[in-house]
């Protein structure tokens, strides 16, 4: 389950969560976005931005309005559309979480078969 942390600044750990609920939800072949509202009790719109800035982080790999993308193929690319690769832990993170999503991925390819 989905919580959202206490405070106003939501870091990092919150926004691989919410992208990681968001391939979930794809994989059982739920509209992710209404699976996170419900999830958590937030609005749909509250779950909107959520995942566009989980998006715009690169925990998912951008789409266009009204469309659902959890992955580029087995693996999302690991740079190139991040605000910062700079440092170390920022690729770590976002290259845990890749290896994370495509490993769901997979699994739901081999129960689909």
């Amino acid at each position: 389950m989905l919580k959202r942390p206490p405070g106003k600044q939501l870091g990092d750990a919150f926004y691989r969560d919410v992208a990681r609920a968001y391939v979930e939800a794809v994989g059982h072949g739920l509209n992710p976005r209404a699976a996170i509202a419900a999830d958590t009790g937030a609005s749909s719109e509250l779950a909107g931005r959520w995942i566009y800035h989980s998006r715009k982080r690169g925990y998912l790999p951008a789409t266009q309005p009204g469309t659902v993308a959890a992955g580029y193929g087995d693996v999302p690319p690991a740079y190139g559309h991040l605000p910062d690769m700079s440092t170390p832990e920022n690729r770590a993170t976002v290259q845990a979480v890749q290896a994370e999503v495509a490993e769901t991925m997979r699994r739901k390819r081999e129960d689909d078969q």
